[in-house]
Formats: C-alpha cells, sequence, structure tokens
C-alpha cells in the first residue's frame, strides 16, 4: 500500500487533516490553501501589473476614470 500526498505539497495525507480532494484534476490536498495554491498555478493565474501601461496595451486593457475597459478592436 503506498500513502496518498498532497498534490500541492506532497505531504503524506492523515486523517486528521482538512483533505480536499478535487473532481476537475481528480487530487488530494491536505488544506483548502494547498489546493487554491494549486488551482493558481495549475491555471497560469498571475497578478496584473496596473503600473506597466504597455503590458495592459498588449492585453487589449486600459485604465480610464479609473477603472479597467477592454479596447476596442
Amino acid at each position: 500500500m503506498e500513502s496518498l500526498k498532497c498534490e500541492s505539497c506532497s505531504s503524506e495525507l492523515t486523517a486528521d487533516m482538512e483533505i480536499e480532494y478535487s473532481n476537475q484534476c481528480n487530487a488530494f490536498f491536505c488544506k483548502p490553501s494547498c489546493a487554491t495554491n494549486y488551482y493558481f498555478e495549475y491555471m497560469g493565474s498571475t497578478t496584473v501589473d496596473l503600473t506597466d501601461g504597455d503590458g495592459l496595451i498588449e492585453q487589449g486593457i486600459e485604465i480610464v476614470n479609473g477603472k479597467l475597459v477592454k479596447l476596442k478592436d
């Protein structure tokens, strides 16, 4: 028999943990924060640098009156 491990941090899973299971990833996690970290990494989620005007334009976004708006095609 092989112990189950957290998909995110590789900790061995025990009955006293707040275990999360993902149907989408078919994976177990030792706690909700490990699941969240895995999901953000899996989806390629990153923080947007709102001070990078060129980067925003590349994404088709600009800031108008403090709001993010999509540039017209």
